[in-house]
């Protein structure tokens, strides 16, 4: 062991004593800094400084003009691009900037299309012809340049697209703005109409029964022209029931005086001494009984006659009626007719006037015929009575009594049931004169609106079923599936939001996990663990891995180990120098900022061990072998581009190079340390430098003579030291 400390010891001792010597060491631990920094400081912000890459823009545009509305995209495109600084855009002609891109002037170039705008325009008229920008770009001035400028012109593309959509958004909300104010304005006839067409739906059944009602009543039609002809035949018949309605009231004039003489006949009973005049009484009484039966024959005759023929009218009015309304609904001269004949009958229908008449028709023949066997009664009775008087004067008391009762309770009862006829013959009779004619005159257009409605219920009512159905139905699919009040407020929104919501629905939201601010301070962890490797083999090219003999016999691990310190700490003094520059001199990110100066004082130790191991076993071969390790760990590290899109030999690399290991360390310590990937990444690269001191020992006394023999006869050529 002391021999090993002597060995470091001495090498130290040397360089401090030779100034040029102490000069290169120093210059071993800066060079490896100098390099780490100039490709980070190269490469610091380069996505933030595009700005300065020149991409030509030209419009040949010729605008166009699309449902009232001109315009040319060409031009705001232009406009547009005049205040974006992402790019150095140059505005030129369409010549200058495909000879621009040609010799290198440009990077890129985008050229506007002529029928640019017309195209645009022709997806309003319903041609749909993509339009097209003309992206040139010159691949062989720069490797990363094409995907700079091509990510321009998709943002050239991207606007034009947001700023198109937002337009022709803002036109068509506009016009559904309109809408949806009037659709606002209708929604409660809207709902009116929902609301009518649902209750018609309801109906339905009902409208169905009246259409059969309909179609039987035209099959009705001849039955219904009978019963015309009977009412214009019951006319004929008025005069012999207007005679009657004479007599009656005759009667009814002349039954005052019979009520007058049959008021006196109950004083007999107390006046049985004037049984003469009594008798004179009678007799009169008898004379005048045998003129009323006459007079309620006729009139019972006429009465019977008038009361049939009224009857057989009100049998047949309904359905004349019924037919009558279907006419007046469809046409317009007889409805004038049915109003002319309702006025002549002082607003009676000719229903109720026949209703009247038949009641009070048979009434007053109900009472005729209920009255003629009291009248004959009381008339024999009294007829009796004069006889009896005559013959028998001393039986005129019990027959009075007799007859008394009989005149007391039916003459009341006749006067008023010939009282109710007189009335209707002299009130409803003249009315009821009036109806035949209006049956006449409503039944040729009640025939044919009843045989055109039962035309439309036979031909159209069906379909219309059907379809007030299927509306129905699909109003309430509708109803169930959207809110009317929901599209009002959704038409009537802010256009501008919404245009801008159109144009661009989706919105990135960046959720970024250890944050690095630039672009240099993410490349760090690769540029220093890369400058860390040439700072090894600097040291092995530079540096030699022999002791020289000075009369002490140092044994082969002896002089490995010992001049491998001397190694080891010119390799933490480069890890250090680096680390602390990038972080005080670039001023460079890293979320921790310790961590970050000894891993990279770890990486330094590992690698630095390695490239030794390689050189002083192998000699000149190994510093070969270390600059290929080198090449083959700068490609299938991951360092720059993941490592997934390097080929598969170079991922099948990948878990085998130390500066996979490295880089993922560092990476740690600069967007902030996961504990776990951390020490994986630490422990994996660590477990490369005890391989490489066991390999180291164990083959550097097998293979020193064969180095040595190799070495020599290198230098023979006075080329290789």
């Amino acid at each position: 062991m002391s021999n090993i400390i002597q060995i470091y010891a001495g090498d130290w001792k040397r360089v401090f004593k030779a100034p040029m010597a102490a000069l290169l060491i120093a210059a071993l631990i800066v060079l490896p800094s100098v390099y780490d920094w100039v490709n980070v400081a190269a490469v610091w912000d380069p996505y933030n400084n595009t700005s300065g890459i020149p991409i030509a823009v030209a419009s040949l545009d010729k605008g166009a003009t699309a449902r009232d509305m001109s315009f040319n995209i060409g031009d705001e495109v232009i406009k547009s691009l005049r205040t974006n600084t992402s790019l150095g855009w140059r505005f030129v002609s369409a010549q200058e900037a495909a000879d621009g891109v040609r010799n290198g002037r440009y990077y890129a170039s985008i050229v506007i299309p002529a029928n640019f705008s017309a195209r645009m325009a022709g997806m309003l008229e319903g041609r749909y012809i993509k339009p097209e920008l003309i992206y040139t770009v010159n691949e062989k001035i720069n490797a990363i340049a094409p995907k700079i400028t091509a990510k321009g012109a998709s943002s050239v593309t991207s606007q034009i697209d947001r700023n198109f959509t937002e337009t022709v958004s803002m036109t068509v909300l506009s016009v559904l703005k309109r809408a949806g104010k009037e659709f606002q304005s209708e929604l409660p006839v809207i709902r009116r109409v929902e609301q009518g067409l649902f209750t018609l739906e309801g109906r339905l059944p009902e409208i169905e029964k009246a259409g059969k009602t309909i179609i039987k009543l035209e099959s009705k039609l001849p039955e219904m022209k009978r019963i015309a002809e009977a009412a214009a035949g019951l006319q004929a018949k008025l005069p012999d029931a207007e005679r009657a309605a004479s007599e009656l009231l005759r009667l009814e004039e002349r039954w005052p005086a019979l009520e007058e003489i049959a008021g006196e006949l109950p004083s007999l009973e107390d006046r049985l001494a004037q049984i003469g005049q009594a008798s004179e009484l009678v007799a009169e009484l008898d004379q005048h009984f045998a003129k009323v039966s006459a007079d309620l024959d006729e009139a019972e005759s006429v009465l019977a006659a008038t009361a049939a023929g009224i009857a057989e009218a009100r049998k047949r009015l309904p359905e004349a009626e019924s037919s009558g309304s279907e006419g007046t609904a469809s046409g317009q001269n007889s409805g004038g007719q049915a109003n002319q004949s309702e006025g002549a009958q002082g607003g009676a229908s000719p229903t109720d006037v026949l209703d009247r008449a038949s009641s009070s028709a048979e009434a007053g023949l109900a009472g005729l015929e209920e009255l003629r066997p009291r009248i004959q009664a009381v008339q024999t009775v009294i007829h009796d009575a004069a006889d009896s008087i005559a013959r028998r004067q001393e039986e005129l008391e019990p027959l009075l009594t007799e007859a008394l009762p009989a005149i007391r309770e039916g003459l009341p009862a006749a006067g008023e049931k010939i009282r109710a006829a007189a009335e209707f013959a002299s009130k409803e009779l003249p009315a009821a004169k009036e109806w035949p004619g209006v049956i006449a005159s409503i039944l040729p257009s009640a025939e044919q609106g009843l045989r055109r409605a039962a035309e439309i219920s036979r031909d159209d009512l069906p379909g219309l079923e059907n379809a007030v159905r299927r509306a129905a139905s699909t109003v309430k699919q509708i109803k169930g599936e959207v809110n009317l009040d929901e599209i009002a407020q959704l038409l009537g929104g802010d256009i501008r939001t919404q245009s801008d919501f159109l144009a661009d629905p989706v919105s990135l939201k960046e959720e970024n996990l250890f944050p690095i601010p630039n672009y240099g301070s993410a490349m760090t962890p690769f540029y220093l663990v890369l400058s860390l490797w040439v700072g090894g083999t600097l040291m092995v090219a530079l540096l030699k891995t022999g002791v020289p003999d000075r009369g002490k016999v140092y044994k082969p691990y002896q002089i490995f180990l010992g001049r491998l310190l001397t190694f080891l700490t010119v390799g933490l003094l480069q890890a250090l120098t680096a680390s602390l520059g990038n972080l005080y001199i670039l001023h460079g990110y890293a979320a921790a900022k310790l961590m970050f100066v000894l891993f990279a004082m770890l990486v330094s130790l590992v690698f630095v061990t390695i490239v030794y191991a390689l050189v002083s076993v192998f000699g000149n071969i190994g510093k070969g072998i270390a600059i290929v390790f080198m090449v083959l760990q700068f490609s299938s590290s991951g360092g720059t581009f993941p490592v997934s899109t390097a080929g598969p030999f170079f991922q099948m690399l990948n878990p085998f190079m130390p500066f996979t290991y490295a880089v993922g360390l560092m990476r740690e310590a600069v967007g902030g340390i996961q504990p776990e990937a951390a020490a994986s990444d630490a422990l994996r690269l660590a477990a490369f430098a005890p391989i490489a001191l066991v390999l180291g020992l164990a083959l550097k006394k097998p293979l020193e003579r064969y180095i040595r023999a190799a070495a020599e006869k290198a230098e023979a050529s006075e080329l290789i030291s």
